[in-house]
């Protein structure tokens, strides 16, 4: 606490009632300064409150898990104006049916998630039907269209629960794939559902639809990075051009 101007952030397990006291009393002494307090809410369930009304930014349950203390680390950076760390959202895009963007995108997430050695998230654009949860052979509880249908009640929290951990650090957010949906979603709700995918991590790749409709550009527009990927044929090489027009 000697170095003004330093990022800091304390960490302190309370394992008592007298530990979150002292954590509040080192909140008062500390002011400005995040604190993440790790609790073990088994030993007394009160420990979590205590901790919150101590002046804890975050807690983080015990036993540990990575996933939980990543999140928690994220949200204090954004609460605390840390923004250099802010969520980067690439978007691949096939020039027509068939271009093989959904694989490039699959690999291109994985391929990041293991070179940073922090979770990426694969997010697919496919509103209607997707075809990722076929591809990797899962059955998520929730999907983009479940998700959008309830887009007023949706937090971070619950989007965080309709992830699949399909390897270590790669989490899919899968679009509809045991029926054709009928959701139609304006591009606000759809910008704020994947505002929210941003949240959780500092990378998120999308496989992008090819329908380039106002809500498709609304949501490209918004990305860093954008993949095109076409076939080498003149109609898909020409949807490519009018594309990036």
């Amino acid at each position: 606490l000697a170095n003004p101007g330093m990022e800091r952030l304390i960490v302190i397990q309370a394992k008592s009632i007298a530990d979150t006291i002292q954590l509040e009393r080192l909140n008062d002494a500390a002011s400005g300064v995040p604190i993440l307090a790790l609790v073990d809410p088994g030993s007394d369930p009160s420990l979590m409150i205590r901790a919150m009304r101590g002046g804890a930014a975050q807690v983080v349950r015990l036993p540990f898990e990575l996933d939980d203390f990543h999140a928690a680390i994220h949200r204090i950076a954004i609460q605390f104006g840390h923004t250099h760390g802010q969520c980067r959202t690439i978007t691949v895009l096939g020039a027509s049916e068939g271009c093989g963007a959904s694989t490039i995108a699959l690999n291109l997430a994985s391929e990041i998630g293991r070179l940073r050695n922090s979770p990426c998230i694969l997010a697919e654009e496919s509103f209607s039907f997707g075809r990722l949860a076929h591809y990797l052979n899962i059955q998520p509880q929730l999907t983009i269209a479940d998700l959008l249908c309830n887009i007023e009640l949706l937090d971070a929290e619950r989007l965080r629960g309709s992830l699949t951990k399909v390897e270590e650090n790669l989490h899919v957010l899968v679009g509809s794939y045991e029926s054709i949906s009928p959701v139609k979603p304006t591009s606000e709700d759809v910008l704020k559902l994947f505002g929210l995918v941003k949240q959780l991590t500092d990378v998120v790749v999308v496989d992008g639809r090819y329908t380039y409709d106002e809500v498709a550009f609304d949501f490209v527009n918004q990305s860093q990075q954008i993949v095109l990927v076409a076939k080498p044929t003149i109609p898909s090489i020409h949807k490519d051009r009018k594309s990036v027009v």
